[in-house]
């Protein structure tokens, strides 16, 4: 009789585990540098006067139902602020610019993450992000020099339409210190590559960044995505016509 009630008491208190996920937000300041890429032909880029550390605020979601691993994703907006100066042309003439640029980029990351110890709040989180530009300015000017024709275009809080997002790989990790029954504050400290460019024309840019965000999430005990799709995905049909 104590045996069962004590596995009915089990399993009440581990059901909603398989169902639990974190939702909250974040803010946090990362110091991005950028670098030009190594092409061929004439084009060149510097980047310089670049504002480190600068902010991003996010919403996070993470599942924990799962003992080990779990999905976590993301939706951050963060601000960028350079110069920069490119080149793009050949020995005949090309087209030079130099703007300072103040950039905001919309991401979407998906970071699954794996628990340092079975129930541990204290995770490994490894994943992807993909960024847009959501909105921006750019001040300077662009000088095209070829023969028999040159012209000088000013930019003035014009949109920096030659800068965007970049798909980025993420590694970081991270801390959750209980404030209250079902929230806490969260501790992310994170490292980033950028696979794509930020400067959308020749030679393009890569990137690498450090960042750590602060944020505060609340515990729902509710069916998470993974669940759900699991749930509603349809079964492939038995037999040999499969």
């Amino acid at each position: 009789m104590l045996r069962n009630a004590v596995l009915i008491v089990l399993l009440v208190a581990t059901v909603p585990l398989a169902a639990q996920y974190d939702l909250g937000g974040a803010i946090g300041l990362h110091s991005r540098k950028l670098y030009s890429r190594q092409v061929g032909g004439h084009s060149s880029s510097t980047f310089s006067e670049m504002v480190r550390p600068d902010y991003n605020v996010g919403l996070l979601y993470r599942e924990k139902h799962g003992r080990r691993t779990n999905l976590g994703l993301e939706l951050t907006w963060m601000r960028q602020e350079f110069q920069c100066r490119y080149f793009n042309g050949g020995l005949a003439g090309g087209t030079s610019s130099s703007v300072h640029v103040v950039l905001h980029t919309l991401n979407f990351a998906v970071l699954p993450e794996v628990r340092l110890g079975a129930w541990s709040e204290a995770v490994v989180r490894f994943g992807v992000s993909c960024g847009f530009r959501v909105g921006g300015s750019k001040t300077g000017y662009r000088s095209e020099q070829w023969p028999y024709r040159s012209q000088v275009e000013v930019f003035d809080n014009d949109v920096p339409d030659d800068f965007g997002g970049e798909l980025r790989a993420i590694f970081g990790f991270g801390f959750k210190v209980p404030t209250a029954v079902n929230g806490g504050i969260t501790i992310d400290p994170y490292v980033a590559y950028g696979f794509s460019s930020m400067l959308k024309v020749d030679p393009g840019s890569r990137s690498t960044e450090v960042g750590l965000r602060m944020g505060w999430v609340f515990r729902c005990n509710r069916q998470g995505f993974l669940p759900w799709l699991d749930k509603h995905t349809p079964m492939p049909p038995d037999g040999p016509n499969w």
